[in-house]
């Protein structure tokens, strides 16, 4: 997670546990709705989007969560596991549904 000059909160992709595909292939992004978008290499990508950190929640919300394993974006929030400070958790939703 880091701060951007525009005062929002963005997090991206720092390391995997498997970074290579079956062919030894850096993983990309190939279920992205963006055709231009489905070879870019899942390592560095941003995938939180414009959180605000919210002092009274004590979480980050307001933004988006990208998700490269199913290519659809949703809305969510970002909080310390037990308000420990050392493990983040991303949760995201859709709004919407009855």
């Amino acid at each position: 997670m880091y701060e951007a000059k525009n005062g929002f909160y963005y997090g991206k992709i720092e390391c995997l546990v498997e970074p290579n595909d079956a062919d030894g292939n850096p993983k990309v992004d190939p279920e992205n709705p963006d055709v231009k978008l489905k070879d870019r290499a899942r390592l560095g990508m941003v995938i939180a989007k414009q959180f605000e950190w919210d002092e009274k929640e004590q979480e980050w919300n307001g933004g988006t969560i990208y998700n490269p394993t199913d290519g659809k974006t949703y809305d969510g929030y970002i909080y310390f596991e037990n308000g420990n400070k050392v493990k983040l958790k991303l949760r995201g939703f859709v709004l919407g549904i009855t």
